[in-house]
C-alpha cells in the first residue's frame, strides 16, 4: 500500500514538473520542451521549443501570433532513449517498453521512479570538494606537460567509482526537522524562581535556560543551512530501490563530468598561464 502511494506521488510530481507545452521525457531524466512531436516506428522526430518561448511569460506567449513563432530545426531521436511524451493537455504517451523476456529490466512504473531519482540528482546533487581537488590536481598535472593530460581523467574515473552516501545526505536534509523537535522538547523557563525557593531552584532554572539557548542556536543554524542541504524532492522516495539506483547513477555521472572539467580547466590554466608568467 505504501509503495502504491509513493508511485502515485511520483506520477503527480512528473505531471507538475513537466512544462505546460509538449515535452519529451528521456530515460536519462532530461526533459526536452518541444513544439511538435512525430512518433514514427523507428525514430521520433521533434522540434525543440525556442529558448525565447521558455523565458517568456504565459501572458506574453498567449498574445503572440502563432504564425510568427520561430521554428527550430527538425531533430530525431532513438525511441529507446525516450520514456514518454507529455502533452500540454496533461495526457502522456509512454514510449518505454520493457523486454518481457528480461526479468531484471524495469517495468514502466519502476523506470518512472528511476528517472525521478536521476532528475533529483541532476537538480540537487553537488560535490564542490571534488571540483576543487580536480582543479588543483589538473594544475599540478600541467607541470608535467603533455604527460599530465592523463591526470584529470584518471582522477575522475577513480572518483566516479564511489557511490554517494545518500543516508548521510538524508541526515543533513532532516537536520532542520530534528532541531525543531529538539527545540520543542526544551522550552524556555517561564519565569525565574522566587529567591526564597533556594539555590537549587535557581540552579535548575539556569540549566533549563542554557539547554533552551543551545537548542535554539542549533535550530537557527539548521534553518540557515537547510537550503544547501536539500538533496531529495521527497525523502520517502529513498525507500524505493529504483529511485536510489537512478539517483546514484546520475550522481556518479555528474561527479565524473564535473571532476573531469575542473581537472582539464586546471591543466589549461597551468599550461597557458606559466609561459605568460615566466
Amino acid at each position: 500500500m505504501f509503495r502504491k502511494l509513493l508511485l502515485l506521488s511520483v506520477a503527480m510530481i512528473f505531471s507538475l514538473e513537466v512544462f505546460s507545452q509538449d515535452s519529451l521525457i528521456l530515460i536519462s531524466g532530461r526533459v526536452i520542451p518541444v513544439q511538435s512531436v512525430d512518433l514514427q516506428e523507428f525514430r521520433i522526430a521533434y522540434r525543440k521549443l525556442p529558448k525565447e518561448s521558455l523565458k517568456a511569460k504565459p501572458s506574453q506567449t498567449g498574445s503572440e501570433d502563432a504564425g510568427k513563432k520561430k521554428k527550430s530545426r527538425l531533430k530525431t531521436i532513438d525511441p529507446y532513449r525516450v520514456f514518454s511524451v507529455k502533452y500540454s493537455d496533461g495526457t502522456e504517451k509512454i514510449i518505454y517498453k520493457p523486454d518481457s523476456l528480461d526479468p531484471l529490466e524495469f517495468s514502466q512504473e519502476q523506470m518512472r521512479i528511476f528517472i525521478k531519482g536521476e532528475q533529483d540528482a541532476a537538480k540537487y546533487y553537488k560535490n564542490n570538494l571534488n571540483k576543487g581537488i580536480g582543479l588543483g590536481l589538473g594544475m599540478a598535472s600541467g607541470l608535467l606537460g603533455f604527460y599530465g593530460l592523463a591526470g584529470p581523467p584518471l582522477y575522475a574515473t577513480i572518483m566516479g567509482s564511489f557511490t554517494p552516501n545518500l543516508n548521510s545526505r538524508l541526515k543533513k536534509q532532516n537536520a532542520l526537522e530534528n532541531a525543531r523537535i529538539q527545540l520543542e522538547k526544551t522550552p524556555a523557563p517561564i519565569a525565574p524562581p522566587d529567591p526564597e525557593t533556594g539555590s537549587q531552584a535557581q540552579l535548575d532554572y539556569n540549566i533549563a535556560l542554557e539547554k533552551h539557548a543551545v537548542a535554539e542556536a542549533n535550530y537557527n543554524r539548521a534553518l540557515k543551512d537547510h537550503p544547501k542541504n536539500i538533496s531529495f524532492s521527497d525523502t520517502r522516495l529513498l525507500e524505493l530501490s529504483e529511485y536510489r539506483e537512478g539517483y546514484e547513477r546520475k550522481a556518479r555521472d555528474r561527479k565524473i563530468r564535473n571532476t573531469m572539467l575542473s581537472g582539464l580547466a586546471g591543466f589549461i590554466i597551468t599550461v597557458v598561464g606559466l609561459p605568460i608568467i615566466y
